[in-house]
Formats: structure tokens, sequence, C-alpha cells
């Protein structure tokens, strides 16, 4: 095992992952967003900092400010009229504001499919008409030449604390930062991934979780202890008592463990390049537990994800029929209420005493295209749209990131204060690493996940990904050279 484990090293090193603060352990006091101090930001005391400009037309009537966005992923983005949902309050707030300071009317264009196909060719038939877009990460459409190097407007710095930059760093190639991210991509808070676990169960094993994360003994093989002590009847052969699993893990639960375990893959050199990090034999002790944990017949791993409609984890867990549960955060809003009595970790270490890392699913970034008609404009307004979603600014307590972390998730998805904590460590400690960014180009990810799945032959996996990574990092590159 440890051989072929000592190969898949060799691969897992080939891309890499960069923290918020860019060094190696973030400071427990950095959030995800760059800022300082707790969720709460400014206690209701905004700062002011928000220019006028009238961008409307020549006769002084409203500019319609067009953003194409992910069908279906544009609540945080767009809504039609003021609410008492907390959320649309918020976005309906911030883009009032937004259109009284620039004399614009915002408008939202969702995307009819959902690939980079119709993406590219929304973009390269485009006559100026979207300011603003929305795509996924997976679908690589800042590779392709359509949007705005970010680094080349005076209009926006991404060091501001309204941007987030574990994944801004990251994204950056050659000075070249086609995509980014920042408070008013609500996914970012959404898709933190952590774990969430059953009370119950947890005190009939005589256990406080919380001590052990407080003590930092929370690790993997703990975790797997524990998983193993909770799983009952897993071959079904009691028809009369449910199969109770140990773990419920999914696909994008792996690489947000992998990493809580200190795996790095790629970092950045002095000219801004990807570089292959060299192996060391932790790494590959590292997924040799992983590997172990995943593939042991207390967990239960699934292809699909946690937020697809065919896989039962959710299922299983809202019934108490599990201990453990990873997954994305906001899936906490769709277990309160139900029968299970959760609480909330992050997730476990590698080894006792290290430090936590946590990780997202993904997200949802801007770009400005290179066919909009005020290129200024454009800018002015995505850097006003995060600013102000950000609780330190104009509107504060009243902010897009206030209204869901503190009053949705602190507030409705953390049941105790123990979770209040755990869901603070869970935001002060996000790592978002360059291969996530880029499986869609580079397949890593998605090639060990099947293969760990399906507990086929990591040797003949390795194969593939050898002749075929140093390849697609080489094309990655040459996009960001052009």
């Amino acid at each position: 095992m440890k051989k072929w484990l000592s190969l898949l090293l060799a691969a897992l090193l080939l891309l890499g992952m960069v923290s918020c603060s860019g060094k190696e352990n973030p400071p427990a006091e950095t959030t995800p967003s760059g800022g300082t101090g707790g969720s709460s930001g400014n206690n209701g005391e905004p700062g002011s900092g928000l220019q006028a400009e009238d961008f409307g037309d020549e006769n002084g009537a409203p500019r319609d400010f067009n953003i194409l966005a992910r069908n279906g992923r544009y609540d945080y983005l767009y809504v039609e009229k003021d609410s008492s949902d907390r959320v649309d309050h918020a976005v309906f707030l911030r883009n009032t504001k937004l259109n009284e300071t620039f004399n614009i009317n915002i408008k939202i264009t969702a995307s009819t499919t959902e690939t980079a196909a119709w993406w590219s060719n929304a973009l390269a038939t485009s006559s100026g008409e979207y300011d603003l877009i929305v795509p996924d990460y997976w679908w690589g459409i800042e590779q392709s030449g359509y949007v705005t190097n970010i680094l080349e407007l005076n209009e926006i710095d991404p060091s501001d604390p309204w941007w987030y930059q574990g994944w801004n760093e990251n994204a950056t190639v050659n000075n070249r930062l086609y995509n980014i991210v920042g408070d008013a991509a609500l996914e970012v808070l959404e898709n933190l991934e952590a774990v969430f676990f059953n009370t119950d169960r947890a005190n009939s094993l005589n256990v406080n979780f919380y001590t052990m994360v407080d003590e930092r003994t929370w690790t993997l093989n703990n975790m797997l202890t524990y998983a193993r002590l909770a799983a009952s009847n897993l071959d079904g052969s009691n028809p009369s008592s449910p199969v109770v699993y140990g773990a419920l893990y999914d696909r994008h639960s792996m690489p947000a463990q992998l990493h809580a375990m200190g795996v790095k893959m790629i970092e950045m050199d002095d000219a801004g390049m990807p570089t292959v990090i060299a192996g060391s034999q932790i790494y590959s002790d590292i997924t040799d537990v992983l590997t172990d944990f995943i593939q042991d017949d207390a967990v239960r791993y699934d292809d699909n994800t946690a937020r697809a409609t065919a896989n039962q984890n959710p299922t299983i867990f809202r019934s108490s029929n599990a201990l453990f549960f990873s997954s994305a955060l906001y899936l906490g809003t769709g277990l309160k209420g139900t029968e299970v009595k959760y609480g909330i970790l992050p997730q476990p270490l590698y080894a006792e005493g290290d430090n936590y890392t946590s990780t997202l699913y993904g997200v949802s970034f801007f770009c400005i295209p290179k066919s909009v008609k005020d290129l200024h404009c454009s800018a002015v307004v995505l850097n006003a749209m995060n600013y102000l979603s950000n609780p330190d600014n104009d509107l504060g307590n009243e902010s897009l990131t206030y209204q869901y972390y503190d009053t949705i998730v602190m507030g409705q998805v953390a049941q105790q204060p123990d979770d209040a904590r755990m869901l603070e460590l869970i935001r002060d400690s996000v790592y978002v690493d360059f291969a996530f960014m880029y499986d869609a180009n580079l397949k890593l990810y998605t090639q060990f996940f099947n293969a760990v799945k399906n507990d086929s032959s990591i040797t003949t996996l390795l194969g593939t990904i050898e002749n075929s990574l140093p390849e697609a990092l080489a094309k990655l590159i040459e996009a960001y050279q052009k």
C-alpha cells in the first residue's frame, strides 16, 4: 500500500493551495474576506467611502447595467422587489443604493444553459450588452480571452477587505487576474465545508467533540474510531433495525478533508507562475490515512454531491442514521427543525496539535467582459457591489454578508454557543487551492475521487495522471501568457 501511495503523492503534488493570507498557517484572526476580527464586523457602525458617479444616459436617465449570471445562482445578486426575507432585503437594499449612487438600473439575465460552450458563445457573440458576468469556476471562461485583467484596473484593488484574498491570490497567474471573488459572492459563506454530527449519538458514546477541537485532538483517525463505534447493521442483516453509518462523505468533502490534513500541491513562484512542490513522505502518509478512512465500512462515500437530489446523505443524516455528515454550511439551514439534533465541527486534523484549515466547495465569480461599452462603469459598480456587501461599510448590519452569516448561519444553523465558536474557527481558517480551481483543466481531483470510490488501482491511475498533467498544466499557463 505504501508503494502506490508514494506514487500517488507524486501526482497529488502537481497542484496546490494558498492560504487567505498567502502564508502556510493563516493567523486565527484573519477572515475569508481578508479583514480581521469577528463576523459581526463593525457592530452597526459602518465606514463611508462610496463615491458617487453619474453613469446615466445623455438625457440624464438611469443607464441599464446588465449582469449575466448562472441560472438559479443569482438570488444574492438581484431581487425584483423588497422582502421580509433577510437576504433578499439586503440584496434589494444594496442594489437600490447602487442604482441611486451611480444613476444606473441593475438588470439580470440568466444563462439558458449551464455549459462552458454556451457561455463561450454568449461572450463571443456579445456586442457589449453585458456589463458584468458571473459564471462558474469550472468552465474556464476566464482562460478564453473574453474577459478583462482585473489587475489592470485602477478602480479595483484586490487587497481591499471586501475581496477574498484566499481565492484571488490563487487565481492570479503571471500577474493576470481574470476572475475575482468578493463579499457580493454569497456562495463563499454558503459553501464553507464543515462536519455536522448527531449530538444524541455523540452523547451515547460519552464523547465531547468540542473539547477535542479545542485541545486539537480532533484528528481523522479519532473521527474514524467514533465512526466505527456508532455504525451498526451495515450489511442490513437485521431488517427491523436501520442501517447506521459512522460518517457520510461525498466527493466534494474529500478535497476539504485533504487540505484540512495539511496537503498543499502547487505554489506560485516569484514570477507569479504555478510550480510543482517537491514530494515528501508526510503527504504519502496523509493520503494513506484519508484513503483508508474513505474506504472503511463505517464510512459512506458517494460520487454525487450532497447538494444533488440523487444523493441520500442528507436524508440519512436528517433521520438520525449517521454520526457524522461532511458537507457545506448552507445545508445546515435544512437541518434545523428536523428530528436530528446536531452540532458543527471543522474538518479534522491529520495529527494532534496541527493548525486547523478549512476550505469551500466552490463559488461563482465575477468577470468583466472585454466587450463592455464602458469599462470604467463596470469596474466601479463591481467594486461598489462588493464594498456594500461587506459589514464594515455603508450598510453595516443590513449588509449581505452580515445578514447571511450573523443572522442566518450563526443565528439559525448554529444551535448552541459551541457551534458558533466552531463556525468562527471554520471561517477564520479558509484556504482555496489552485488545484481545486483548475480541476476542469487538470482533472487530478476528478480521477482521484473516482479511483477511491471504485477502489480501483491507484498505480494504473497514476500512469494516466503522470502523462496528462504536465501537458494540461502547460496549456493552462499558456492561457495566462498571451
